[in-house]
């Protein structure tokens, strides 16, 4: 109900009819020898992880070690956030100002029908299946073609959807390095790396009817409140811009801009470093660049099955009812 929440959420289809509540251990846990599930929470159809689920499923050794680092939903008195490392083991928070990953967990209605998929990894069970004829009925996570470029679909809307390159920019064959500003940590058109998306790369672009110029989220996080959804109170158009902190997928590249200004200075602007983590530097400093854009939600899709090796292709915007 709330504006910038439920993002995940958001991504889901016919989810009232798929899933039912899940149970999440909310035990205060300060000794590792002793992990409980007493308290549990079983409001909400969407959650994460606990301390309990690491122990019950093997721990380190265990499937939910998948080599990624994630927060569980266990805190000590402390109030500190457990997460996983994404060698298997578990650490501590105790800063709470650390921004990791997060594994999500559904529980599904036990009377689903399987619409097909033998439940591999290649081939995994599908209980939800519509008809994709236009850019607003794809899947967050599906792929697309956007000239030579191959985009992610990020997010989705009635009238536009987010999408965002697979990998980064080049120059020749080497990955495109540019600093974001000599002056500033808030994009906008006139920034180093924004007059770059939106006038080199821009108009390079075959198909920039396609592009929808949208407002781009540039607010300022603070150390008092860390909430991701403060970067929306304040934003700039463009046609091109970049991804930021909560949207979907950010994590996926390593040694590329944010859109994430770095906190309470203006020197600093928020990067996925060379070890995937989620780091301030200075705004002068060189990344690569992944750009983000919204298209047009009503654009045909000619041909595809929207998998990274099947794309879809995109046609000419449908005529409007009226």
């Amino acid at each position: 109900e709330e504006e910038y929440s439920g993002v995940f959420e958001n991504t889901l289809y016919n989810k009232d009819e798929l899933l039912v509540n899940s149970n999440i251990c909310l035990d205060v846990i300060d000794d590792l020898n002793t992990i409980t599930c007493e308290n549990i929470n079983s409001d909400y159809k969407i959650g994460m992880l606990s301390l309990y689920d690491y122990k019950f499923y093997g721990g380190k050794n265990g499937f939910l070690n998948n080599g990624k680092s994630y927060y569980l939903s266990s805190l000590n008195s402390e109030n500190e956030n457990y997460y996983m490392l994404d060698t298997g083991e578990i650490a501590l928070n105790q800063s709470n100002s650390k921004v990791s990953g997060v594994r999500v967990i559904l529980t599904i209605n036990g009377n689903t029908i399987m619409l097909g998929g033998d439940g591999t990894l290649n081939d995994p069970y599908i209980i939800e299946n519509h008809s994709v004829n236009k850019l607003n009925e794809a899947y967050v996570g599906q792929y697309l073609s956007l000239g030579e470029d191959l985009y992610k679909v990020v997010e989705v809307k009635q009238d536009k959807v987010k999408v965002a390159m697979v990998g980064v920019l080049k120059n020749g064959e080497e990955n495109l390095s540019i600093g974001f500003s000599a002056r500033t940590n808030k994009y906008s058109k006139d920034t180093i790396v924004g007059q770059y998306l939106n006038k080199d790369y821009y108009n390079s672009l075959e198909n920039k009817d396609f592009i929808i110029e949208s407002e781009y989220p540039v607010g300022n996080i603070v150390l008092s409140n860390l909430d991701y959804a403060l970067v929306y109170e304040e934003t700039n158009k463009a046609n091109i811009g970049m991804l930021t902190l909560g949207d979907m997928f950010v994590h996926e590249y390593n040694n590329v801009f944010t859109l994430s200004r770095g906190l309470e200075s203006s020197e600093f602007v928020n990067v996925i470093n060379e070890d995937g983590n989620f780091y301030s530097d200075y705004n002068y400093n060189e990344y690569n660049v992944r750009p983000a854009m919204y298209l047009d939600g009503n654009l045909s899709i000619v041909s595809g099955i929207g998998s990274e090796h099947g794309p879809y292709q995109l046609g000419v915007v449908n005529e409007q009812e009226s």
